[in-house]
Formats: structure tokens, C-alpha cells, sequence
């Protein structure tokens, strides 16, 4: 390899007219320097990895042109002006392979005096490595069956090399195989700059008899699923399935703070190709986003979009958010893809670019939530939805009678196994047998001197809790007062209980049981205060009924029924009882997709013995993009991060590298998937020499 210096960023500095480049004769690659870490004494140090020094490249770069070699020495300085700190690519030609052209990423460290028309510039690498400045490829490979392979063979540079697998499915799967046949999008946005960390959510309300009817799904509801950010999650129907209004609920996890006022774009967008998405944005709000993600416009003509990378800018007095699209993703032809993903997850009218005006909205989309339905071959015993633990996270509600704006608890509030969510909480163990209740009749036994939670009718006990109550006892201080509490996030406004759901027994006329708020989202003792006190005094050794329903009341964030001052015969409980909730959500969907292509392929290299596994679902001629040199694995069209689809196999505890092809030899790589009838499979690499 004999390199001889072309350009840099983009400026030429060897045409054998102005400019003559030379590289230096001296090493540039990088140097390790292990590191060790003690194992037990007399034992030899293990490999705990290694510290690479940096690298430098020297250039000599003599000005041919003398009759002007002030302007070109000027023009030289300002090439290499050495403040800037951004990467620029150094390409160079090989004389020995017919001027192929390699690149480093670099920063210039500076230029040198002249030297008889001869300068000297240092440049800092970002890696030793010169790359292929173009794009080496397979002919696209598109094996038919299963443990199909195909011959790749490195002819650039002398190291192994990290290609691309795109991996696209041209033809649905033989018959037998599983799949869904359907899918639906589902766009979840927090419309208040709160955070409501996990929540129990409404996403739809479906008439799943028509699905049934159509034989998109089967009456059990089985092989219907949601997939949440590409898994597959819990999820349970209020009013049962094949109903004509099934409500779907799932649990989401940490949902972040919306915005009252939204992202807005800085500049119209056309339907074309787009390099970035600009928008005005609060500065706080666009550092918490994430480096990659989901963003709708809200306009005349909503539009789903699919960045891989942010940046800020600024204007004055504003703060600028910068979306963009990852160029290192390549398409059929290997040339880079440096456009916005547009008109994502078959959300708008006719799933295509649409305009959008200055000011239109912009909101982030936390949640990549799908609705999958149909599998043809599923069973009614699947071994996950019919696990004994699949309820254990079932949310406490009454799910027929409960919205995103309405929470509703009737019966049932509490379950001391597993983790069921939107529970109410004790503050003591409700199921302690040491401390009895004679059921209701007011008489306490000898030892009972503390105050308790209960979780069933007049002082008993269930579980899951079909009621809430406190119960009084001979100990009354602070630290010993029974209460049940729930806090939301999100905030409420208003409670309701109905006729005969609360009652009471021997509550005094001082009132020693209450029904308290909080205004804190994180509630402290002397936060609460009274939204309700039961003043009315019970009919002695009676259970008497208590409603109460005060209408809207300013946010509050925690809602608990507690005994106050502590009675040995004193009671107070709830079997009902309805939140209006803050948090307002907006949910909409996108149409309905048929033929989604279940992936499952292992990919190997038999010449190595390394392979990887990728499971995700897809669309026909969709393409899974696998970038083992920048780590990365994408979906195309559409750009969205599928990193959750790539399972490493192999002997190696911890593998560093994906699927690489080695040099020297020809790799076979094989493609093993059950069912498969066709597949468009294109391998490109960038060679790599040292």
C-alpha cells in the first residue's frame, strides 16, 4: 500500500500542479498499553483490558505554484487553522491499487513554518484505521430457503472487516409458519408538563367482535397482542373480548413530562427529502429528550417522523432544537442516507410526505406502541398468556367502568402478591394474625392494643382487598395511626364515594377517621390536610353509611383514608370510589397494516463459527439493517432504532464483535430461518487497512 495525500475536507492537496502531498515515513498505528487485575494471592494478574495511546500523521505539503506562494501558503493556513476541534476526513489514494481512495477521520494540530516551499502539518486521528472511501459489496444475495449461503471475500485493505447486513423479506412465509397477519399503530402523548411515572392506560376501546367476524381474531382474544417498543407486553380487556366495546389496557412505565406549549417548527417543510427538522423548543425539555426517537406534527395533515440524532442551534433569544436522520445508514446502492425518515408507522390519510407551515407543532412520542392481532396458528393454551404469574401485574381497577381521566376502584384495591398496579397502600401489613377482629361486633380482644389496616367487609380480611378500611385500637400516637394511601404523578382533581360504598362504626363526634389530601407530589406527614371528616356520630356498636363527593378541589397528588385518634372500637371503610385524573392523554392510530413478516434469522459465519440472531417484525420489503462496525441496527424505510432485535450467540462470555468477515479467506455466510420462502440479502463493508 504506498498512500499518497488527495484532499481534505473536501480541499485538494496534491494535483501535481499547485499542491504536492507526501506522508511522512514514520508509524502512525496506535500502540496498547495492557492493563491487569488481581486475582487471588499467588495467582497471576488477569487481562483486564487495554489503554490504546493516541495517534499522530504528519503531511508535507510543497507549493508548486511559486508565482503566487503567498496566496497558496495563505490558503494552507486557513485549511489547518488548528482551533477547531470538529473531525474532518483526509483521503488519500493508493499508487499501488489503482488509486483506490482510503480516508482517516482527523483534526489538524497545526502547520509549520515554510521549509524551501515546503510545509509540515501535523494531524491528531480519530483512529489509525485508513478506510475505503467507497462502499464494497456483495451482489445482492436472495437465498430461498433456509441454511442457504453465499461466498464474501475482502479485496481492499488488510484487516477484517465490520460490514452491513440488510436483511430484507420479498415473500410472506411458507405455510405453518406463525404470524400476525394485522397491525395498528398506536400514538401515546402526555398532554400535561407533568411526569406520571407508571400508570395503568386506556389505549383503545375496540369493537373486537368485528375482528372476530372477520377472522382477524380468535374469539378468546388470544392472538391478540401489544408490542411496546419491540416487546411484546401484558395487556387485559375491560368487557372481555370479541365485545363490541373491548377496552385494551396496558401498564406504562416512567411517562415523561409532556409540553402545555409544544415544539414548534422554525421552517416550513415540503414533501421531499429532508436533511434536518428545526424547531423552537425549551432548552430543559430538548436535553431530556432521547439521542433518538419518534416525533408527530400536528398540522392540517399529521405526519410521524424517525430521527437517530439531535443537536441544538440558536437564533437570538431563542433556543433551536436540531432533529436529523443518521447518515451511516446506507441504502441498496450503498449510498449514505442523509434525509429525515418521513411519514412513519402508516399514520397519516395516505401514509406520505406532507407539508407543514412555520409554528406547526411538533410533539416527541415516548412510546413505540403497536397492536398485533391474527396469528393463524396460535394456541389457546399459550404457555405465556395462560401463566399462573401473567396477572400479577393486572392493574386494581375496575377496568370496564375506568377512562385515562377516570379512575375507578369497586372491590378491589389491594393484593399483597406480586405487582399489581394502581394499588392502594397500608401502612401496616393487613394480614397479621396476631392482632384479631371480632368481626364487626366492636368488642376488641385483650392483647389488641395497636390500630390496624383491614382489607374486607366490618373489620375482616381478603386478599386482593375488596375493601379498605382502618380500624382503632388502645395505642393512639402518631406513629401508630392506620391509613390507606394512594399517590398519582400525574395529579387529581376530585373524589368520589358513592351511597352505602363507606361506612363507619362508633366514629366520634370530634371525628377520629378522615379522609385527607395532599398538594405534594411526594406527600409529607404535614402535607396532608382534611378533604373530609366524618363528623356525624355513629349510632353506638352500629355500622352506619358515609358519601361523600366535595366536587373539584385544587390538584392534589396523594389521597389517604386514616384513623386520626385512635379508639379501641372504631372503624371507617371504603368499598368504592372514583378519581378524576389530571393527566390528560391523547391517543390516536395509525390504519391498519396487513402481512407483517415475523423475522427470526440466525446469520453465520461457518468460516469463523460466530453468529447473531435478529427477531423482529416487520413489513414485506422492509429492510433490518445491522451495522456491525457502528454498533447500530435500524429499520428501513422508516430508520427506527431495532437495537432490541440483535441477540449475540456464541462460546465467546463477551463478545465485542458483531459478525465480521476476516481477511485473507473466503467467508461463507449461511441465513437459518423456519419457514422462510425469500429474502433480498445485501453484505457491504468498508475496507480496512492499518
Amino acid at each position: 500500500m504506498k498512500l499518497v495525500p488527495f484532499t481534505f475536507d473536501g480541499n485538494t492537496i496534491h494535483d501535481n500542479s499547485t499542491f504536492k502531498a507526501v506522508i511522512v515515513d514514520h508509524p502512525m498505528t496506535a500502540q496498547g498499553k495492557p492493563s491487569w487485575y488481581k486475582r487471588g494471592v499467588g495467582d497471576h494478574p488477569g487481562f483486564g483490558g487495554k489503554e490504546m495511546q493516541g495517534s499522530v500523521l504528519e503531511v508535507q505539503i510543497t507549493i508548486l505554484h511559486t508565482a503566487d506562494f503567498t496566496s497558496h501558503y495563505d490558503t494552507l493556513q486557513r485549511w489547518f487553522e488548528p482551533s477547531g476541534l470538529t473531525l474532518k476526513k483526509l483521503i488519500a489514494k493508493d499508487a499501488d491499487d489503482s488509486d483506490e481512495q482510503y480516508y482517516v477521520w482527523c483534526t489538524s494540530l497545526g502547520m509549520g513554518v515554510p521549509n524551501n516551499k515546503v510545509v509540515s502539518v501535523m494531524f491528531a486521528l480519530d483512529s489509525p484505521i485508513w478506510l475505503t472511501n467507497s462502499i464494497q459489496a456483495e451482489t445482492i444475495w436472495q437465498p430461498t430457503a433456509s441454511n442457504q449461503t453465499v461466498a464474501v471475500t475482502l479485496d481492499k485493505g488488510n484487516l477484517d472487516a465490520y460490514p452491513i447486513y440488510a436483511l430484507k423479506p420479498t415473500t410472506s412465509k411458507n405455510d405453518g409458519a406463525p404470524f400476525y397477519g394485522w397491525r395498528k399503530w398506536v400514538c401515546f402523548k402526555n398532554d400535561t408538563e407533568n411526569p406520571v411515572g407508571d400508570r395503568a392506560v386506556h389505549l383503545q376501546t375496540i369493537d373486537t367482535a368485528a375482528l372476530v367476524t372477520a377472522g382477524k381474531a380468535a374469539a378468546s382474544g388470544i392472538n391478540f397482542r401489544v408490542k411496546i417498543d419491540g416487546k411484546y407486553v401484558r395487556r387485559w380487556f375491560g368487557n372481555g373480548f370479541n365485545h363490541a366495546s373491548t377496552k385494551v389496557w396496558v401498564n406504562l412505565q416512567k411517562i415523561k413530562a409532556g409540553l402545555i406549549t409544544p415544539m414548534h417548527l422554525q421552517t416550513a417543510l415540503g414533501t421531499g427529502n429532508l436533511t434536518s427538522i428545526r424547531v423552537y423548543v425549551n432548552e430543559t425539555y430538548f436535553n431530556r429528550l432521547p439521542k433518538t426517537g419518534l416525533l408527530m406534527i400536528d398540522s392540517t395533515q399529521d405526519e410521524v417522523f424517525y430521527y437517530t440524532k439531535k443537536s441544538r442551534s440558536g437564533e437570538a433569544g431563542k433556543f433551536v432544537g436540531v432533529f436529523t436522520f443518521d447518515p451511516d445508514i446506507k441504502d441498496d446502492s450503498g449510498t449514505a442516507l442523509t434525509k429525515i425518515s418521513r411519514a412513519e408507522r402508516n399514520y397519516n390519510i395516505a401514509n406520505v410526505p406532507s407539508t407543514h407551515a412555520v409554528a406547526d407543532h411538533v410533539y416527541f412520542i415516548q412510546f413505540d406502541i403497536w397492536f398485533e392481532y391474527g396469528d393463524k396458528y396460535y394456541l389457546e393454551d399459550d404457555p405465556y398468556l395462560n401463566a399462573s404469574w401473567y396477572d400479577l401485574t393486572k392493574p386494581l381497577l375496575d377496568l370496564v367502568n375506568s377512562s385515562n381521566t377516570s379512575y375507578v376502584w369497586d372491590d378491589l384495591f389491594y393484593q399483597k402478591s406480586g405487582h399489581r398496579t394502581e394499588g392502594w397502600i397500608p401502612s401496616d401489613d393487613p394480614d397479621d394474625p396476631n392482632l384479631p377482629w371480632d368481626g364487626g361486633v366492636g368488642i376488641a380482644y385483650p392483647g389488641y392494643l395497636n390500630s390496624r389496616c383491614y382489607t374486607a367487609n366490618h373489620g375482616t380480611y381478603a386478599d386482593p382487598a375488596t375493601e379498605i378500611g382502618v380500624r382503632g385500637g388502645r395505642s393512639d400516637n402518631a406513629s401508630n395511626r392506620p391509613s390507606w394511601t394512594y399517590i398519582d404523578e400525574g395529579g387529581m382533581t376530585a373524589y368520589n364515594i358513592p351511597a352505602t360504598e363507606g361506612n363507619k362504626y362508633n366514629i366520634l363526634a370530634e371525628g377520629n377517621a378522615r379522609l385527607q389530601i395532599s398538594r405534594k407530589k411526594i406527600p409529607t406527614e404535614n402535607s396532608w390536610v382534611n378533604g373530609y371528616l366524618l363528623l356525624i356520630r355513629s349510632a353506638p356498636n352500629t355500622w352506619d353509611d358515609w358519601t361523600t363527593s366535595p366536587g373539584a378541589i385544587t390538584e392534589f397528588y396523594g389521597i389517604r383514608l386514616i384513623m386520626l385518634q385512635n379508639k379501641w372500637n372504631s372503624a371507617a371503610e371504603l368499598a368504592k370510589i372514583t378519581l378524576t385524573m389530571t393527566s390528560k392523554f391523547t391517543i390516536t392510530y395509525g390504519d391498519e397494516e396487513a402481512t407483517i413478516y415475523n423475522m427470526d434469522v440466525i446469520l453465520t459465519n461457518t468460516t469463523t463459527g460466530e453468529f447473531i440472531r435478529v427477531k423482529h417484525d416487520m413489513q414485506i420489503n422492509q429492510e433490518l439493517i445491522i451495522d456491525t462496525l457502528a454498533k447500530k441496527v435500524r429499520i428501513f424505510p422508516g430508520g427506527g432504532n431495532a437495537f432490541h432485535a440483535l441477540s449475540l450467540l456464541g462460546d465467546e462470555p463477551e463478545r465485542q464483535e458483531w459478525l465480521k468477515i476476516t481477511y485473507g479467506t473466503a467467508n461463507t455466510i449461511k441465513i437459518t430461518e423456519l419457514y422462510m420462502a425469500g429474502y433480498d440479502v445485501q453484505i457491504s463493508w468498508l475496507g480496512r487497512h492499518n
